[in-house]
């Protein structure tokens, strides 16, 4: 009988270094993964995001022909939850009511030379066409070429910003805080009877326009003096509208400065010194609340980008160590970083002014 006497094999343990080596090298490949999964992510939300808005935009251009009516493509924050929201997409037909605006004599009066009220349109959500969803996070920025402010006296020389980049509001981050995300707009692409893009309505020389969502022929405006439990006035603009499911109903148009207060951070330059003053008194196109129906900010081109990845970047959502605020409660922050971000990051859509067909 053969006698096997077993041996006991030595374990060498793994040193500190060692170990702390091989933690560093998992940690950068986990970093690298999560960046590369984020990218991917990233990636796919703007291809999502692209083909809905292109389609959008063929049906509002071939509504626009079939139908003969002027047709906006319009992006709208809608909340999902308590503090999520994602754009909706709404293709919007002219109604027949038009309304003039005594306070908004300033665009025109600047380029025609003498003082002139504007008339603003009234557009409903077309009929039978569901509004598409943009991906969580993903919005639409675009220039402010079309803005417009009050006559106020003293200021015939200044002119509006017209290079700054503004989106969508994140309607998450408006809570009745003190601290709150500023407000942004509602965009929209306008198309013409015949297809083409334009920027201001042809027959009247204007660009107010705003998109009546529930229907009852009047403007929603946030009433800043109401209570939370009731916070719209509901302005009848022309003789067309209904009693409102909330709100109140009143007649006239409403005040700048008065019975709305609109802050998107933009500036007026004098043209004559150079000198940079703030933007003054705005017509109502910041959207404060979720069934505010401000003025429409039409748009020759714009970009779709990745908001979240914005806010990331930029800490929009952090608090200012000066002031103690989250950064895009300043409006001025909030509308450079947006700014920045689309111009470098977004993914811009250009159009023909007499097709109306999309190039990138």
């Amino acid at each position: 009988m053969v006698n096997r006497r077993s041996r006991a094999i030595p374990f060498k343990g793994f040193t500190l270094i060692e170990l702390l080596a091989v933690i560093v090298i998992v940690s950068i490949v986990s970093l690298i993964t999560l960046a590369a999964y984020r990218s991917l992510a990233s990636d796919s939300r703007n291809a999502v995001a692209a083909n809905t808005v292109s389609i959008a935009l063929d049906n509002a251009r071939a509504i626009a022909i079939e139908q003969g009516k002027r047709t906006m493509v319009v992006f709208r924050p809608v909340r999902t939850g308590f503090d999520t929201q994602q754009i909706a997409v709404v293709i919007a037909t002219e109604m027949s009511d038009v309304h003039v605006n005594p306070w908004a004599e300033y665009e025109l009066s600047y380029y025609h030379g003498q003082p002139e009220d504007q008339m603003g349109m009234r557009f409903e959500p077309a009929r039978g066409i569901k509004p598409r969803m943009l991906p969580a996070g993903m919005m639409v920025a675009a220039p402010v070429f079309t803005i417009a402010r009050t006559g106020e006296s003293g200021d015939d020389d200044l002119t509006i910003q017209q290079d700054a980049w503004l989106c969508q509001s994140n309607l998450g981050q408006i809570k009745g805080r003190d601290d709150d995300e500023s407000a942004g707009v509602i965009l929209g692409i306008f198309f013409e009877t015949d297809g083409s893009i334009r920027s201001s309505f042809t027959d009247t020389g204007s660009s107010l326009a705003f998109v009546d969502f529930n229907g009852d022929g009047a403007q929603r405006v946030l009433d800043p003096s109401s209570s939370l439990q009731n916070p719209y006035r509901d302005w009848c603009l022309t003789s067309t509208c209904r009693p409102p499911f909330s709100g109140s109903m009143v007649g006239g148009v409403p005040e700048p400065g008065v019975d709305y207060v609109t802050s998107l951070g933009i500036t007026a330059i004098d043209d004559y010194t150079g000198d940079i003053f703030d933007e003054g008194t705005l017509l109502y196109y910041g959207q404060d609340l979720d069934e505010s129906e401000p003025y429409v900010m039409v748009a020759p081109f714009f970009a779709i980008f990745d908001y979240e990845e914005a806010a990331d970047f930029y800490g929009g959502h952090l608090s200012d160590p000066e002031t103690g605020q989250m950064r895009w409660s300043d409006p001025g922050a909030r509308l450079g970083d947006i700014d920045a971000f689309a111009r470098s990051h977004g993914r811009v859509y250009h159009f023909n002014k007499h097709s109306g067909a999309v190039s990138k």
